[in-house]
């Protein structure tokens, strides 16, 4: 989805799951180490990112309503995901911890 945000620059919406990182089908990504970037992810939002875009990743998590994950769950996946989308190479060090950043859950 893309929209002028209110700063007069374009803004881009990506859902997570099939578009940033892998499908791994139902009931979804319920552990930070089943979370793979789609290939090419990271490098498509850093070019946005670099060309002025802002971009944000949304997320409906309905596992969280179905007690299948947990909040915590859910925030250490996102900060796996957005260590990803920063070094696609390495694996997070374990004392890191995510600035405010764009992932939303719905």
């Amino acid at each position: 989805s893309l929209f002028s945000s209110t700063h007069g620059g374009k803004h881009l919406l990506l859902d997570r799951d099939g578009v940033v990182n892998l499908d791994v089908g139902s009931p979804g990504v319920l552990r930070a180490e089943q979370l793979c970037l789609v290939p090419g992810a990271a490098d498509a939002i850093h070019s946005l990112r670099n060309r002025g875009w802002r971009v944000s990743i949304v997320t409906n998590q309905n596992a969280v309503g179905k007690g299948r994950v947990t909040l915590a769950s859910l925030y250490s996946i996102h900060t796996h995901l957005i260590h990803l989308l920063r070094h696609p190479l390495s694996p997070p060090p374990a004392s890191w911890r995510p600035p405010v950043c764009d992932v939303f859950v719905a």
